[in-house]
């Protein structure tokens, strides 16, 4: 019978199919009436994997305590008899909830997961018969860890196959840089990581998504209806900005002109699953704070059977973000101006090569270049972007979990100090906070009665071993109640917390923060509204790139007075302003886009603008001297061969 289940644990067998063999075996080698096989989960609780003539009243009449018995029977690793309840008083956790004996083992699953068994023994099993069921259930747990280790092994050689699949994957998708080649590598690639029926790629132009590539299609019919079809639904979804995941049978809360075209393409072409998600990307001449553009939509489909959600969504979010880059990075290279002519002058130059005097001229050209680069001195000045910001400014997170229950605070509307923004709601702190107050005041009742007890003439009449019991009872009540009480203050604590208010006088930059935040779930640190002073002093807050940032510690060492900046804001490019680096930051840190960078604050005279805009984006230069020409030009070329080639 082991060898039998041995051999099926190494078949790869499901859970539920697995532990149902495994149950069957087990109560027929114990000849017990029923049992049950629980998964024990810190987030999902305990759910029942299978189970075999299981008395109900012990798996669902009672889920609270059921779960209750559950936990606490995780905790023992070695097998162990839970016994029958006794009495009438109200049992515990640790008892059994039916007249028979509950023999139970625990078995370690993969990440936070436990399998808990319960096996009800007959009220008629006689104690000698008890430790022969622990040693067979001993026997039968060795078994289950084994089919555990087993499947996480493979899980993890599962990983690490797709993990290099979806490198080369990422190769070959990265290494073209006309947007139809990236697309048919998109589609055709990313169907057989992906492992649904068809991927499809559209592109996005002046708000319209016109479909690039199909997998398994090598042209497209532009007039086809279903073509057509796809095109207005894909449109319609890069408009809304949101993923589409449809399944048949589930139901959606999409918009109804949304929802009418997914239906009216879902009829013509009889999917199971139709999942559409829109591709953004942000332009490498852009600021990280400008937003991204939409460039695109990917779409997988499947006809056969509805896809595996949990399975499949992580890998198609996981697709969609090299996607955005592959096929931003296309377009953006196709957009280019004069890309045709660049390429004539390129063709020119390499037949030009074969001729002795264009080796003259390039030389004297050369030598004439370098002469004046090296002679010739010019301001040297390093490149940030950034933003323009009041000094004063305060994020407002979240407290704890909860939902937003009343916000107070509108974009541009001016607060006070201690003034309250917004309130949260937090249900389980408050059930927390009833519970805890309910067994005070039970406990409290409970340490009246005793010391009514005590106080009666009759118990002191029945002797001294009562009296010191009901005393050690009242002392183990009081240390109760001072416990809850402690929590309660804790409890308390916690419920003032979820009233924010307002930590300096200022002005709310959040946009629609009504309509953002009222009646949402959030977590605890999660960002919910930025606050500042725009009275008082304003700065620009620059992320210099960290293979410049040398360049501005050296010459702020060389020169002791502060570093000029010169700048000019996204809002007014017209107008150049001036300020001063104040400080630079003393470590490196990564920005938005995943680039190294130094933080540098410059302080500004606010009276020199004419329009203060909190987070307006900056193109500021810091001057760093004065450098030869050739050097101001070339720099950059200059340090990546002392760092790549001369190093």
């Amino acid at each position: 019978m082991v060898d039998e289940l041995g051999s099926l644990s190494r078949q790869g067998v499901a859970l539920a199919d697995f532990y149902r063999v495994w149950l069957e075996r087990l109560l027929r080698a114990v000849a017990a009436p029923g049992g049950c096989v629980w998964q024990l989960d810190e987030q999902a609780g305990a759910e029942v994997v299978v189970e075999s003539h299981f008395p109900a009243f012990l798996r669902e009449t009672e889920g609270r305590r059921q779960e209750q018995r559950v936990r606490a029977a995780a905790w023992r690793s070695a097998p162990h008899l839970v016994e029958p309840r006794r009495g009438t008083a109200e049992r515990s956790c640790s008892e059994s909830p039916s007249d028979g004996t509950l023999a139970v083992c625990t078995v370690p699953a993969c990440g936070a997961k436990t399998i808990v068994a319960e096996i009800l023994l007959g009220s008629s099993t006689i104690p000698a018969v008890h430790e022969g069921v622990l040693r067979l259930l001993e026997v039968f747990r060795e078994v289950a860890v084994d089919y555990h280790r087993r499947r996480e092994t493979d899980d993890l050689r599962r990983l690490e196959s797709d993990s290099r699949r979806f490198d080369q994957l990422a190769v070959r998708l990265h290494g073209r840089l006309n947007p139809l080649e990236t697309a048919y590598a998109l589609a055709n690639d990313g169907r057989a990581w992906l492992g649904c029926d068809r991927v499809s790629v559209a592109k996005v132009s002046g708000g319209r998504a016109k479909l690039l590539a199909v997998s398994g299609v090598d042209l497209i019919d532009p007039r086809a209806d279903e073509v057509l079809r796809l095109e207005r639904l894909a449109t319609a979804v890069a408009e809304g900005g949101e993923p589409v995941y449809w399944t048949a049978g589930m139901a959606t809360d999409l918009s109804p002109q949304l929802d009418a075209l997914l239906q009216e393409y879902v009829d013509r072409i009889h999917a199971r699953s139709v999942m559409l998600v829109p591709l953004w990307h942000r332009p490498c001449d852009r600021a990280v704070t400008d937003p991204a553009e939409k460039v695109g939509v990917l779409i997988a489909e499947s006809f056969a059977a509805a896809l595996d959600d949990e399975r499949f969504r992580p890998r198609l979010r996981q697709l969609a973000g090299h996607a955005e880059t592959a096929m931003g990075c296309a377009l953006e290279h196709d957009q280019l101006p004069l890309r045709a002519l660049q390429t004539a002058a390129v063709r020119l130059v390499r037949g030009a090569r074969r001729r002795g005097a264009f080796w003259m001229a390039l030389a004297a050209t050369l030598a004439t270049a370098v002469t004046l680069l090296t002679v010739v001195p010019a301001d040297f000045t390093v490149e940030a972007r950034g933003m323009l910001e009041p000094q004063r400014r305060r994020n407002i997170f979240a407290p704890s979990d909860g939902v937003v229950e009343r916000v107070a605070a509108e974009h541009g509307e001016t607060f006070a100090v201690g003034d309250e923004i917004l309130t949260l709601r937090n249900d389980r702190l408050e059930l927390d906070h009833s519970r805890v107050s309910g067994e005070v005041q039970t406990l409290r009742a409970r340490l009246a009665a005793i010391r009514a007890k005590r106080s009666s003439r009759g118990v002191k009449d029945e002797g001294r071993d009562d009296e010191r019991q009901l005393a050690a009872e009242e002392e183990l009540v009081g240390r109760q109640i001072d416990g809850l009480e402690g929590q309660l203050r804790v409890l308390d604590a916690q419920r003032a917390e979820l009233h924010v208010a307002s930590p300096l006088a200022g002005t709310v930059l959040t946009w629609n923060a009504h309509d953002l935040l009222q009646d949402r779930p959030v977590r605890q640190g999660q960002l919910l509204l930025t606050l500042a002073d725009p009275s008082g002093p304003w700065q620009i807050e620059l992320n210099v790139p960290d293979a410049s940032v040398g360049h501005v510690l050296a010459a702020r060492r060389q020169d002791s007075d502060e570093l000029p900046v010169t700048f000019l804001l996204a809002t007014n490019p017209a107008r150049t302003y001036a300020g001063w680096v104040e400080r630079i930051a003393l470590d490196t840190s990564a920005t938005q886009d995943q680039t190294a960078a130094a933080r540098v604050i410059a302080r500004i005279d606010a009276n020199q603008m004419d329009e203060l805009r909190p987070g307006a984006g900056v193109v500021a230069r810091v001057h760093c001297g004065r450098r030869s020409l050739g050097y101001v030009w070339l720099h950059p070329l200059i340090d990546a061969i002392r760092l790549h080639v001369l190093f």
